[in-house]
């Protein structure tokens, strides 16, 4: 199932996008979700890997919540 999600940009932001978007040859909502994607994966590695150093969860929990694999 997916959802449809909104955000205002100024005209310099959407100008970027459009830039990227010819350059990587996919549409700006594509470009935008691929951006969002990235930036989750990012932040839950971070997420993750702080737990992990804390000693809070172990390897194959880090490895699960991130949605990685360790081998």
């Amino acid at each position: 199932m997916t959802d449809v999600v909104s955000t205002r940009l100024d005209e310099k932001e959407i100008e970027e996008l459009n830039q990227i978007s010819e350059k990587e040859r996919m549409d700006r909502s594509s470009l935008i979700r691929k951006f969002i994607l990235a930036q989750i994966q990012e932040y839950r590695l971070k997420y993750v890997g702080e737990k992990y150093r804390k000693g809070l969860i172990s390897l194959a929990e880090a490895d699960t919540l991130a949605k990685v694999s360790i081998y």
